[in-house]
């Protein structure tokens, strides 16, 4: 993987002090996949659409169907707090880079605000302007209404918040429709552009993802099967990390308050022949990575001399034709 284990450490505390502290409601989410078993209603960026987009993630995450939430929609905010204005054009692929987009975006970030009926979303013109953006979006929020539920006191700092919201959401089973926007591809009037459109990066939270498969014994391959390209590489590679640390993955199932401070060792990296040979363990290798070996060819039975004498003379019959042709 392409991250320092201090990047790896927060992802890891996050995860292991909800499953340690609230282990009856995390204990065994399902995985929310985009599909149409999850979001039977039409998708579109309609208000009353998306209004019931939110409300269908909040029955997967463990909050009340009675709460009351009101989205509210903040696009001059954006505009001026990205630094985009009236120059940029129509495509909405002409803002920040993909390596500034996350991180920039927090300081201007509204995300969910408590009211006295409830709480309100702010959603932005980005967070509406792309399908993938707009179920990250709505994925964060309800990321950021589970941790007001839980009354959890958030550090201080511009990115803190989202950041957590997006850990506490892919907890909840929605880190795939995080993990979609996490990296897209825009065409603007400078050609292709790489977006960030979630807080946490891609590796970041392919390892988040992958945390979330091992330690709850769900398939990779319902996560990896709705991924582009960058973001299955980025899953692959934290599959393959995750393989080789068994004790991590079985702290965090068993007794996650052990690794709540990110405080955990690190195994040795195993080798491709110790892969092999560990795939009859309990600890299985990514299923992508898993490949039947070649099987030994089977030895000719010995050919009788009446069998030599017919290949013999098909040969002959094969030169006559070649040389009459």
């Amino acid at each position: 993987m392409e991250l320092s284990l201090d990047a790896l450490r927060p992802i890891v505390a996050h995860l292991a002090h909800l499953r340690a502290a609230y282990a009856h409601v995390f204990s065994d989410l399902d995985l929310v996949e985009p599909t149409r078993e999850f979001f039977p209603d039409p998708i579109t960026l309609e208000p009353e659409a998306i209004d019931q987009l939110l409300r269908r993630m909040m029955t997967y995450a463990p909050l009340s169907t009675n709460l009351r939430v009101q989205i509210h929609y903040a696009f001059e905010q954006a505009d001026t707090a990205e630094g985009h204005g009236a120059n940029r054009c129509g495509s909405g692929a002409c803002s920040s880079p993909a390596e500034n987009v996350g991180r920039s975006r927090a300081a201007a970030w509204r995300g969910v605000m408590e009211t006295d009926e409830g709480y309100a979303v702010a959603l932005s013109e980005h967070d509406i302007s792309d399908p993938a953006l707009l179920a990250a979006a709505l994925a964060r929020a309800v990321g950021r209404i589970v941790l007001f539920e839980a009354n959890e006191a958030i550090p201080s700092g511009a990115g803190a918040e989202p950041f957590l919201s997006e850990l506490t959401a892919v907890s909840c089973g929605l880190g795939t429709l995080l993990f979609n926007a996490s990296c897209i591809y825009k065409k603007g009037c400078g050609g292709l552009r790489r977006h960030q459109g979630t807080f946490v990066s891609v590796e970041e939270l392919a390892f988040a993802c992958a945390l979330f498969v091992r330690v709850r014994g769900v398939s990779p391959n319902r996560v990896h099967r709705h991924l582009a390209a960058t973001q299955q590489e980025a899953f692959g590679h934290a599959l393959r990390w995750l393989h080789d640390q068994p004790n991590l993955v079985r702290t965090l199932v068993e007794q996650p308050a052990l690794v709540s401070d990110g405080i955990f060792a690190v195994e040795e990296k195993k080798s491709w022949f110790a892969r092999i040979f560990s795939l009859g363990t309990s600890e299985a290798m990514p299923e992508a990575e898993i490949s039947m070996p070649a099987s030994t060819p089977r030895r000719s039975p010995p050919r009788s001399e009446q069998h030599k004498q017919r290949l013999a003379k098909l040969k002959q019959l094969t030169e006559e034709a070649l040389h009459d042709s």
